[in-house]
């Protein structure tokens, strides 16, 4: 059975770019006391990065919401420890 890569990134704003490109939210892992948001690497996340690199455009509305519902998602688990 081939295991999936991932994709990590501690990056918020990158985070909820990709939630909103790739209509899928973020798996979480603890290191260092920090919150890391992973994805499953794919020709679409590499694609949906370069597209935020370049500035696509985003609706602001729900590019605000989703970085809100993530950097909560963040602050709790990071608060219980979870991962």
């Amino acid at each position: 059975m081939k295991q999936i890569e991932k994709f990590e990134t501690k990056d918020l704003w990158l985070t909820s770019a990709l939630t909103i490109l790739l209509n899928i939210p973020p798996e979480y892992r603890i290191q260092d006391g920090q919150i890391i948001f992973i994805f499953p690497k794919t020709d679409a996340l590499y694609k949906a990065i370069g597209e935020y690199n370049a500035g696509v455009c985003l609706p602001a509305y729900t590019y605000a919401q989703i970085t809100k519902r993530l950097r909560s998602e963040m602050l709790t688990r990071k608060k219980r420890g979870q991962i």
